[in-house]
């Protein structure tokens, strides 16, 4: 087959396969994701600027579509070849890989028939709290220190793991809408190991009166509660928020009122008579 023909049919076949329905099962270990961008480079064989692995809460340990980027088959005799591989009948190789844990593994596959590769990468987004080490039967590289590594020419096959380094914790953001403020924990942003439960206090001004939490409020007690808790589950950004209100007129002053014009008449009349009678 000559390579136009070959990229017809790949680009045909790829069209398909993103147009099928994808089942798997979410993962919701993670509440927040991080993405590593990669570039392969054999020289004149070839390059692959578009590798990515990284966390996503909404993927799996498969293929997801719209999160995974397929990577379409080289054309035949390719003398370089990169991507990475998973466990799937229709795309077993891919640009883009995305898992739904904190602690991850991810297959690399490199070849090159006669220049060495390049391989560097971008740990930018990474949390602090994840380390991420590049395996192979030469070497373990710690991806966040190093950010490059030359491998000869020939097939390689690399493991990169995320492992969690330290305690799980998360972000609280708390801000107070105009009318109020937070008792608990206060306005700003707050670090706490995951699973604590902490309490929220909305305290409305003079005039004022609670009306509820908005933002990150799945893991809120009661959203309509001035004083509840949120479960440290996620990073959460919460937000209290008021409304003015009208106080009723008190007893007393309406009968201090009402006397004011009962004295008023009165005061009234009796200078309407003196003036009859001086008259």
């Amino acid at each position: 087959m000559s390579r136009s023909r070959y990229r017809v049919a790949v680009v045909a076949a790829m069209v398909l396969f993103l147009a099928m329905p994808v089942v798997g099962t979410v993962s919701t270990t993670s509440a927040s994701g991080w993405t590593v961008p990669m570039v392969a480079d054999a020289g004149v064989e070839g390059s692959n600027p578009d590798l990515e692995f990284g966390v996503h809460p909404g993927a799996t340990d498969g293929y997801d579509s719209g999160l995974d980027l397929p990577h379409p088959p080289p054309y035949p005799s390719a003398p370089f070849e990169a991507h990475f591989t998973i466990t799937h009948s229709l795309f077993p190789s891919l640009n883009r890989d995305f898992r739904g844990g904190t602690v991850e593994q991810w297959t690399l596959k490199l070849r090159s028939t006669a220049e060495t590769i390049e391989l560097s990468w971008n740990t930018d987004s990474v949390p602090i709290r994840v380390s991420l080490r590049m395996i192979n039967a030469e070497s373990d590289i710690d991806m966040k220190v190093t950010g490059n590594t030359v491998l000869p020419a020939g097939s390689h096959t690399l493991t990169i793991i995320a492992s969690q380094t330290g305690p799980v914790v998360y972000e609280l953001s708390i801000v107070g809408a105009a009318g109020g403020g937070i008792a608990a924990p206060g306005h700003g942003q707050f670090t706490y190991a995951a699973g604590t439960v902490v309490d929220l206090v909305a305290t409305p001004d003079t005039g004022f009166r609670f009306v509820n939490w908005t933002g990150d409020v799945d893991s809120i007690a009661d959203v309509n509660a001035a004083q509840t808790t949120i479960v440290m589950d996620r990073d959460s950004a919460v937000t209290a928020n008021f409304a003015a209100t009208s106080e009723p007129v008190g007893l007393a002053l309406i009968g201090g009122i009402v006397a004011a014009v009962a004295v008023s008449g009165l005061l009234f009349l009796l200078l309407l008579r003196r003036r009859r009678r001086s008259a």
